[in-house]
């Protein structure tokens, strides 16, 4: 989607999603391995929806623009050479800092993080634009039946099955993501976003959530009594699967684009970077540093603030990044574009390049 015609609310709605999953990985990476059963620990588990839902969201957002756009070479370049570049970078830089090079082996996995699965999430979205413009062929093929059948099967293979059965389909992460990307075709297809429909979206995302936490509150209890989980895995808190923050995801969305558009250019320079905040909070070595070394859990896991410690926590780390990636996009992604855009005008002049049967522009 172009910045022209960026809908502010949905830029918010990425925001949001964003600041969710750094939450997430706050309290995944500190909460896990504690026994504690302090109301904390309720409130914390709740927040663990932040990874899921943020996700969610994400492939939602994906799957609304992309069905009605055309995914080209230099957008994929442009995804793929911001992924490169932080996955070198704070490679590079951490290496200088400590002092400590590694293995030539993780510089090699390092220089192909996407096939590499440095970060699958990038990975994912990277496979879902290469392979956008078949899904929507599926999707203007399907009519309206068809569709919601096809939406009603894969949330219960890939979402229903795994969390509340414990039958875990044997797929790769990809076909979540497609699901995910269905749902937000389906919902511009059919332009599900009607402004008197508000009220409805807004009594569906309260329901969903209520019933999310809580599933989430009864499951933590019996776990602390019978030490088992009585729904899914021992995963069941950050599953991605879990239908209800799927739908909790679809109404947190339909509220955003049922309401009238708003315009923002520091809302969407603040969304613009959200990918970037992905990219350098969660990249392996900055995981290590910022939740085993400079994080303290333990200090104030038993405070009656640790919530609101959490989630200020998450705002500094978005802050921080959200300043690093900004200084990325108006310096090396100018110059990198640049020549990408002469490359692929380069190959867009050769003579045969019909033969290779890709979309350059």
């Amino acid at each position: 989607m172009e910045k022209k015609t960026r809908n502010s609310n949905v830029e918010i709605l990425r925001i949001i999603a964003m600041l969710a999953i750094i939450i997430h990985h706050y309290v995944c990476h500190g909460l896990m391995d504690k026994q504690c059963y302090s109301g904390n620990r309720y409130i914390l588990n709740i927040l663990l929806i932040g990874g899921s839902l943020g996700v969610d969201i994400f492939f939602i957002i994906s799957g609304y623009y992309m069905y009605k756009s055309k995914i080209t070479a230099s957008k994929i370049l442009k995804i793929e050479g911001q992924v490169l570049f932080y996955s070198m970078a704070i490679l590079i830089i951490m290496d200088i800092i400590y002092k400590n090079p590694p293995e030539a082996k993780v510089y090699l996995a390092h220089l192909f993080p996407t096939i590499n699965n440095i970060y699958w999430f990038a990975a994912s979205y990277i496979i879902i634009m290469l392979f956008s413009k078949y899904i929507n062929k599926l999707v203007e093929a399907l009519d309206k039946k068809e569709f919601k059948l096809l939406l009603f099967m894969l949330l219960i293979i890939y979402f229903t099955l795994p969390t509340y059965l414990g039958i875990n389909i044997p797929v790769v992460f990809i076909e979540k993501t497609v699901a995910l990307y269905l749902i937000g075709a389906y919902i511009r297809k059919y332009n599900i976003n009607k402004s008197e429909e508000r009220a409805k979206y807004r009594k569906k995302l309260l329901l969903y959530f209520a019933l999310n936490t809580a599933v989430i509150i009864i499951s933590t209890y019996l776990y602390h009594k019978t030490n088992r989980y009585v729904l899914g895995s021992n995963t069941f808190f950050v599953q991605q699967e879990n239908p209800l923050i799927v739908l909790i995801a679809i109404y947190m969305f339909l509220l955003a684009i049922s309401v009238p558009a708003l315009k923002s250019k520091i809302i969407n320079t603040i969304a613009s970077t959200t990918f970037g905040i992905y990219l350098i909070h969660e990249h392996p070595i900055m995981r290590i540093i910022i939740w085993n070394k400079v994080i303290n859990f333990e200090q104030n896991y038993n405070e009656l603030y640790a919530a609101i410690y959490c989630i200020g926590i998450s705002i500094v780390i978005f802050i921080i990044c959200f300043i690093i990636d900004l200084i990325r996009i108006y310096t090396v992604e100018k110059i990198y574009m640049k020549i990408v855009k002469i490359v692929i005008e380069k190959i867009k002049n050769i003579k045969n390049r019909k033969i290779l049967k890709i979309e350059l522009t």
